[in-house]
């Protein structure tokens, strides 16, 4: 009896403990924000289209935004904030806001604008996917503190065109991908069995300055769903504009709302988060779940050979559920002839590489792989800043990978690709002008892109050329760590210098070009030859001298 009075007592001390926390959090969330509240903007509308795939989630966000005042801010508007939840700023990987139909823009004028990220991920014991139950319909319990983003707006678009016209709409575009949202459920299925998926977030969408409208739509890959639920409303949880029904299904489409008055987190974080509704998808996902933990890309660069030799070590993993029993070689031959459902198992994988890619390989532990497909493409210099998988497939090369055995879930595979590149020929390095000195700048793919898988970390060393200085670099996305160090190999003097750039939580959308600018002397140059040169005639000068030198003993 001492006992379950004590656990009780550590219990409601525990709960009491996270109630405090989130109240700290929620409260240091408002003061980040500086004065900013719902009295700046009108949302008018609020929307969320979820697209669940396997490893990776792509969200869409569309705001309709109307600025409060906006004689008081034609100059210097005020900066627009929104809210994800942790689970999804947990996963974030890459992000990117679009405005359109604002003031001072013309219909067909597209700007994108930066996002500013102000609250990281929090791990002092706030709810995270590795400990949520995976039971559908469970009841959502928000204890995780929404993470603050924020959006400049220029102050073009809150200028009147025409005095007498009112200042339109401004509607934000927020696109993002997260990542590992959704798992597998049951976490274990026979070779032959299907594969479902479980995903869960919030029902109604975070709105900072409230929203008058909102709605939340998910699609999923197939449509074929077990299930979907919402969890019970609270006494400040938005009505529905149709009562009865708060969730509707339409093939793969599961559209929750809209929502009517959603209650604004600026003005009362507390009041916001007691109102939050967690939704629930189980779905059938026809195609492997599959995530690269590491990769890390090794890049040399060699101006005698024209040259940008690219070598991948991948590190890939089926996160598919588990083979439940033993796994049969037969029954897998067999649903390939016969085209059975077979989605969870990962029989083949397709790499877009960049144009003008050649002598590519395919090698792991054991050797080299037959069991692939390489289709060269002539070098284009006017797309290699394109990412491959975005190019039109006879723009890009293609490697078709065969794993020497099929990947089920839980299954790892450990191998490498590499190809080389045309550095002058195919525009990859040119020479450029900084501050009136010539330089060189190559542009280097970060990673391989591979659609709808994550990369959970990523590292790519660059090596240049030896003699290298002034070494300074450029990439489109945000990175980890930056640092240089001194690559040495054979037949170098003073070691070669490499940039080593890292970053988690990568996909697809990071497949793009950071761009490295050195300077390279001409005596540099011959510094290669000149060490060939030195090695060879030392070895005849050694073997000329070993001649002339007697090793018999005479008698």
């Amino acid at each position: 009896m001492t006992s379950l009075r004590a656990a009780q007592f550590h219990s409601a001390r525990a709960t009491l403990a996270m109630l405090l926390l989130l109240t700290v959090l929620s409260t240091q969330l408002v003061l980040l924000v500086r004065g900013a509240s719902a009295k700046d903007y009108t949302l008018k509308s609020l929307q969320h289209n979820i697209d669940l795939s396997g490893s990776t989630t792509s969200i869409s966000e569309v705001h309709e935004v109307e600025l409060n005042s906006p004689e008081l801010y034609a100059n210097d508007p005020p900066v627009y904030h929104f809210l994800l939840s942790a689970e999804k700023a947990r996963g974030l990987s890459w992000m990117e806001c679009t405005a359109k139909l604002g003031a001072g823009m013309q219909s067909t004028d597209r700007a994108i604008l930066p996002v500013k990220r102000h609250l990281s991920p929090d791990a002092s014991g706030l709810s995270s996917l590795d400990n949520a139950t995976n039971a559908p319909g469970v009841h959502f319990q928000p204890t995780s503190t929404p993470h603050l983003f924020s959006i400049d707006l220029p102050p073009r678009f809150f200028q009147k065109q025409h005095p007498e016209e009112p200042i339109p709409s401004l509607v934000l575009q927020i696109n993002y991908v997260t990542l590992h949202q959704s798992e597998p459920l049951p976490k274990a299925v026979a070779q032959k069995e299907e594969m479902f998926l479980h995903w869960t977030g919030d029902a109604v969408p975070l709105a900072f300055y409230g929203a008058n409208k909102a709605r939340t739509k998910i699609r999923t890959s197939t449509p074929k769903v077990l299930s979907h639920s919402i969890s019970p409303a609270t006494g400040s949880s938005p009505k529905a504009e149709n009562a009865d029904s708060e969730a509707t299904k339409s093939g793969a489409a599961i559209t929750y709302g809209p929502w009517i008055s959603v209650p604004s987190f600026s003005d009362s974080p507390s009041l916001a988060l007691e109102s939050r509704r967690a939704a629930s998808v189980h779905y059938k996902h026809d195609a492997p779940v599959i995530s690269v933990v590491r990769a890390d890309r090794h890049v040399e660069i060699s101006h005698w050979g024209d040259n940008l030799a690219i070598d991948d070590q991948l590190w890939l993993r089926n996160d598919g559920p588990k083979l439940k029993g033993h796994f049969s070689r037969i029954e897998h031959q067999m649903a390939q002839m016969y085209n059975r459902d077979n989605s969870h198992t990962l029989n083949s994988l397709l790499l877009h590489l960049p144009p003008g890619a050649k002598d590519a390989y395919f090698v792991d532990a054991i050797g080299n792989i037959s069991t692939s497909h390489f289709r060269p493409t002539p070098n284009a210099p006017q797309y290699i800043h394109t990412a491959p998988h975005k190019l039109a497939a006879h723009r890009a090369s293609s490697l078709d990978l065969v794993p020497r055995y099929p990947l089920l879930g839980g299954w790892n595979f450990t191998f490498s690709i590499g190809y080389h590149l045309n550095l002058a020929k195919g525009s990859w390095g040119k020479r450029v002008l900084v501050d009136g000195q010539e330089r060189y700048s190559v542009a280097v793919p970060f990673l391989t892109p591979i659609t709808d898988v994550a990369v959970d970390s990523a590292r790519t060393t660059i090596v240049l050329p030896e003699g290298a200085k002034d070494i300074t670099y450029a990439a489109p996305f945000l990175l980890d760590s930056v640092a240089q160090s001194i690559y040495t190999t054979y037949l170098d003097s003073t070691g070669r210098p490499s940039v080593v750039l890292e970053r988690k939580a990568c996909s697809d959308h990071h497949g793009r070009n950071v761009f490295v600018t050195y300077k390279l002397d001409k005596k540099d140059h011959y510094r290669k030859p000149a060490v060939i040169t030195a090695v060879f005639f030392a070895a005849f000068l050694g073997a000329a001298l070993a001649r002339r030198f007697e090793a018999r003993i005479k008698t």
